[in-house]
């Protein structure tokens, strides 16, 4: 897994972007739980697909195939947003 996480402070709240990549082997429509996500979008053209849940978190999820292996790359995106007390 790779995470990568991002935090700015601005005047009146505080921000954290999170990202986390993982690869799962198997095939995407097995791998993502279908009770947790829902596709937003088929991304037509473009080689993944992109899902969220009721957090709001993104997930976009990617197959791949070497030889006879098939992996999903799945890419989860938060963004929280934090009041600072005045």
């Amino acid at each position: 897994m790779k995470y990568d996480r991002s935090f700015i402070q601005a005047r009146s709240a505080c921000f954290l972007h999170e990202r986390v990549k993982t690869t799962l082997p198997g095939l995407c429509e097995d791998v993502v739980d279908k009770n947790y996500w829902y596709v937003e979008s088929e991304n037509s053209g473009l080689d993944y697909v992109h899902y969220k849940n009721k957090g709001g978190v993104d997930l976009f999820a990617k197959e791949i195939t070497m030889g006879n292996f098939k992996a999903c790359i799945c890419d989860y995106s938060k963004r929280i947003k934090g009041e600072l007390d005045k």
